[in-house]
This record gives C-alpha cells, sequence and structure tokens, in this order.
C-alpha cells in the first residue's frame, strides 16, 4: 500500500513533478552547446542561475553569449559564459567571463566537459589534456573539468561548483 502525502510534502512533490515537466521542455529545445553533455551542463546553469534568482539567493547572474537579446546592457554584472572558444591555440568548451567591479577587466576561467570518447581513453588524449591545463595555469585561467559521468549522474551539483568557483575570483 502506498503512503498518502499531504500538505509540505505534498506541495514539494507537486513542485518538483511541475519543475521536472519544464526542465524536460526546455531540453528538448536547448541546443547551447556542441555536445549532450556540454547542452546538459549549459542548460544546468541557466536553472541553477534561475533557482538561486527565484530563492532571493542572487540577482540573475548567468548570461550566454553571443547574446542578442540586450542581457548583458541589462545584467552588466552577469557571469558570461562563451562556448568553443580559443584559448591559447586550442578550443575550449565553455569561457566563463566574471566581471570584475565596473571598469576591471573580467575574470576568467574555463569549464570543460569531458566524454570519455574524446579525454582519458588513451595516453595521448591525456597528456594532451594535461599539457592544456599546464598551459592555462601558467596563464592565469584555472579550469574546472568535469566527465560525462559526472554531468549526466549530478548537473545541479556540477551548475554549482561552477557559480562557486565564479564568486571566489
Amino acid at each position: 500500500m502506498t503512503e498518502r502525502v499531504f500538505g509540505f510534502d505534498l506541495l514539494a512533490q507537486q513542485a518538483a513533478e511541475h519543475v521536472a515537466a519544464e526542465v524536460s521542455q526546455m531540453a528538448a529545445h536547448f541546443t547551447y552547446g556542441d555536445t549532450p553533455i556540454e547542452r546538459l551542463l549549459a542548460l544546468a546553469l541557466m536553472i541553477y542561475d534561475q533557482y538561486r534568482y527565484s530563492a532571493g539567493t542572487a540577482a540573475a547572474g548567468v548570461v550566454f553569449m553571443p547574446d542578442d537579446n540586450g542581457l548583458v546592457e541589462r545584467f552588466p554584472r552577469a557571469m558570461r559564459v562563451e562556448r568553443q572558444v580559443d584559448v591559447g591555440g586550442w578550443r575550449v568548451d565553455f569561457l566563463i567571463h566574471v566581471p570584475n567591479g565596473l571598469d576591471g577587466p573580467d575574470k576568467l576561467f574555463i569549464v570543460e566537459c569531458d566524454g570519455h570518447e574524446f579525454h582519458e581513453r588513451t595516453k595521448d588524449q591525456a597528456a594532451r589534456d594535461r599539457s592544456r591545463d599546464r598551459a592555462a595555469t601558467v596563464n592565469g585561467i584555472p579550469i574546472l573539468r568535469f566527465t560525462g559521468s559526472e554531468l549526466w549522474r549530478d548537473p545541479f551539483g556540477c551548475a554549482r561548483q561552477v557559480f562557486d568557483l565564479s564568486g571566489r575570483l
């Protein structure tokens, strides 16, 4: 026999079902990213940001580039996400720009979404990634790397780590 849920527990369950349906609809049309794990992280960043904003713990804080809707002007202090950018002679999945005051240059960090097919499968792939990590570190650009498994298991947690780093730069 199933236990009946009432009151706040029922409200939490209904809200979760409502949000799950909305996320499924959004995912069907969300195209920001070249691979499924990149799209998953980008959507998780957007949803995590909306959650923070609606919970009153932060102002709207993420804008996806290029932005044709004037969001950069409306939210000048928002974290900006740019995809497939050339950094140091290689293409990164996401370059994150964190505004540094009103006139200071943005602080930057890189986010990589490492699917098994192109990362860590061979020694050459691992060596290439480590070489890129060292080059970015030498240039003062931190890197967050997520495996595809991490992203599929906990996209919201990965998004939280991106926002955590953006707040610590």
